[in-house]
């Protein structure tokens, strides 16, 4: 058992005094440049706030509050002290110094780039400037070599001779004293690329007293251009984009000349004929019913014409010796190859005007029938297996005509519709290859045949003859031979109409005798009423 334990508690007062007042203070930057900004933050602790700051920067300047900046102008070492005083009374004040270590900044370094790096006469040319170390900001200035000058980062000049002029750039900061970098590079300039000239005209084929439309495309040399135009009758014009209308039919050179704006200065012309029709031009188009045929297969050839003095004589040479006339000519060519066909066109104008047009036809080779069968089949004696060939031809103008060879005995084929069938007796078992055989009617005919191979098995004792794969099966089905012309799947259906016919008749009956019954019971009751 714990014995009990008086205690006594005592209130002690301790009276330590307010805290001593104390100030330090930071410089950043810790490595400060001379004209360069230098932030001083005063730390105070103790005594009794607000705190007043004043500093003394060891230059002769001073400054007041918890944070200051100052800039020096001389590279050396200054004393810097903060001073702070507390809000007692009497007030107390305490201090906290530093030495400062300023030094001059990294001289400064400029270079510059100009684009394009190959300029031509005439052309204008970017210089830009890059300026580092010494004290920014930075005053640039320029000497192109050709006299001109300019000031500023980014200057802009434009070479009047070909030769290679030494360019200056000045770059001077803002320290003081001023410090100075320069950066020359020596630019090439080069004569524009030769003038070069041409133009458009539309319609190609102009008209008497019809507007023609002419464009020049100048290009190289200094632009802007001055396009001048002959227009070889007698007349002119001026600008890139011109319309003329002649009015005679003939033939006319016109002729346009290209100005550009170099010093001094490039010119370059261009000249082209052209002629101008009373009426259209005769021009001549072909096009075939089909661009590839095959051997033998007959192409329709269709000849139109535009333009000249109607009506119009058509002449076509098919490429293989053989010709025709008028504008729906046709032929088949019997060797496979590629093949021009030239059409020309003469009309009744006098003189008399031609034109030729020509198209390539490629004559492939014949090809037989491509057959569809489905795979070898297997079948039960007694089961039918019925299925469908069929034959198509790479030429749509051919009819394909279908035929089998070595049908087992009882088998039949449909050569129009392509329809095999078969019910194998119990004494065919074994296998049996039939070969189907697809004919064309071509010149000469092509064929191509496949083989096809039925496996037919006994049927299971006691059981129905299964089926066939691909078929139908009568199985053991004992009405089937009362109807032999129709499909089984018809078959099953005849014979559940005539069950639910039966059902009918029989549900009838029923309902009739106890209809029957009832009236006799009422027949009965009255009797024996009376």
């Amino acid at each position: 058992m714990l014995n009990s334990v008086n205690v006594d508690w005592y209130n002690v007062g301790l009276n330590i005094g307010s805290i001593p007042l104390s100030t330090s203070f930071t410089i950043s930057p810790s490595a400060p440049l001379v004209n360069k900004p230098v932030t001083f933050t005063s730390t105070t602790i103790g005594g009794t706030s607000p705190y007043a700051i004043s500093w003394n920067f060891g230059d002769g300047s001073t400054g007041t509050g918890t944070s200051a900046i100052h800039t020096y102008s001389t590279a050396q070492t200054f004393t810097v002290t903060g001073t702070a005083t507390d809000s007692s009374s009497p007030a107390r004040t305490t201090t906290s110094s530093k030495t400062v270590t300023t030094s001059t900044p990294p001289p400064p370094s400029t270079s510059f780039t100009f684009s394009p790096t190959s300029p031509t006469l005439n052309s204008l040319v970017t210089f830009t400037s890059t300026t580092t170390g010494g004290t920014a900001p930075y005053s640039i200035s320029w000497t192109f070599g050709d006299g001109g000058s300019a000031t500023g980062a980014t200057v802009t000049h434009t070479f009047a001779s070909t030769q290679t002029f030494t360019v200056i750039e000045t770059a001077t900061d803002s320290s003081s004293p001023s410090q100075t970098a320069t950066g020359s590079k020596t630019v090439t300039v080069s004569p524009p690329p030769p003038l070069s000239t041409s133009f458009t005209f539309l319609p190609s084929t102009p008209l008497v007293n019809a507007p023609v439309a002419f464009t020049a495309v100048t290009t190289s040399g200094t632009s802007p251009y001055t396009v001048t135009w002959n227009f070889g009758d007698g007349t002119t014009g001026t600008g890139p984009t011109v319309t003329h209308t002649f009015t005679t039919a003939q033939s006319f050179t016109v002729t346009e000349t290209a100005t550009d704006s170099s010093s001094p200065r490039q010119t370059a012309t261009s000249s082209r004929s052209l002629t101008v029709y009373t009426t259209p031009p005769l021009s001549a188009a072909i096009r075939g019913s089909t661009s590839s045929p095959q051997v033998g297969q007959t192409v329709t050839f269709t000849a139109s014409a535009t333009g000249g003095t109607t009506p119009y004589s058509y002449a076509i040479s098919f490429g293989d010796g053989a010709t025709g006339t008028g504008r729906t000519p046709t032929h088949a060519y019997s060797t496979a190859g590629s093949y021009t066909v030239t059409l020309t066109v003469t009309d009744s104008g006098s003189p008399q005007a031609m034109s030729l047009a020509s198209i390539t036809v490629n004559v492939q080779a014949l090809l037989p029938p491509a057959l569809a069968l489905p795979g070898n089949q297997t079948v039960n004696s007694g089961s039918w297996i019925n299925f469908t060939v069929t034959a198509t031809s790479s030429n749509p103008a051919r009819t394909v005509a279908l035929s089998a060879s070595q049908l087992p005995a009882g088998a039949t084929f449909d050569s129009y519709t392509g329809v095999f069938s078969w019910r194998p007796g119990a004494s065919q078992t074994g296998y049996y290859t039939i070969d189907f055989i697809a004919t064309d009617d071509g010149t000469p005919p092509m064929s191509s045949s496949s083989p096809m191979g039925i496996q037919v098995n006994q049927a299971a004792p006691g059981g129905s003859g299964g089926s066939g794969s691909g078929g139908s099966s009568n199985g053991g089905c004992t009405w089937c031979p009362t109807f032999p012309t129709i499909s089984y799947s018809m078959r099953l259906l005849l014979i559940g109409g005539l069950l639910g016919l039966v059902t009918s008749l029989a549900l009838l009956t029923i309902k009739a005798r106890s209809s029957l019954e009832h009236t006799k019971r009422r027949l009965n009751r009255m009797t024996r009423d009376d």
